[in-house]
């Protein structure tokens, strides 16, 4: 999953653009990937500025002026965690709950990219993220709805835009999907 999600960010962010996640700090695996300065590649590395609020701040938060500063350029991109990961004290997310904080997100930027982590949230509802506003969705295929575990893999679904910019950034540009 975590190389999966960071795959995406990779072809969904430029050096200069921010990330926000507005479920708070995600995961530590994801979290090393983004913010860690080892030499590794990290989208902080890359010039990637990344920031985060807890999703119940985000819902509360009323004051336009801090919403608009929060999700306008440099941000780019939103991030979205589905589950509740490994907090014990979070919530997992419904499609309902990531509906409205997508309207409240569009509300001061129709144009940012909207980014769901969809891991451990596959088919438990009937319909996904992408269906009320998500532009990406991606999740691992290492567990799955079976229960069983497969060696490897992971998904990404989205709009032609985003898969487009994706799949240069796993293969290579001009590339893309063919490859």
């Amino acid at each position: 999953g975590t190389h999966t999600i960071f795959s995406c960010f990779r072809g969904l962010l430029r050096p200069g653009d921010r990330l926000i996640s507005i479920t708070g700090k995600p995961y530590d695996t994801l979290f090393h990937a983004i913010e860690t300065e080892r030499g590794g590649g990290s989208l902080q590395e890359w010039g990637i500025s990344f920031d985060s609020i807890e999703q119940d701040d985000f819902i509360l938060l009323e004051d336009k002026n801090k919403l608009k500063k929060l999700l306008s350029e440099p941000t780019s991109v939103i991030y979205i965690q589905r589950s509740k990961g490994y907090n014990p004290y979070r919530s997992s997310l419904t499609v309902e709950n990531i509906g409205k904080l997508i309207k409240k997100v569009r509300r001061f930027n129709p144009e940012v990219t909207i980014f769901v982590d969809n891991c451990y949230g596959e088919f438990v509802e009937r319909q996904e993220p992408l269906e009320i506003g998500a532009d990406v969705i991606a999740g691992s295929l290492i567990k799955n709805v079976g229960g069983g575990l497969a060696p490897t893999g992971g998904y990404i679904v989205g709009n032609k835009k985003c898969i487009e910019k994706i799949s240069n950034a796993i293969s290579a540009p001009g590339l893309g999907k063919e490859l």
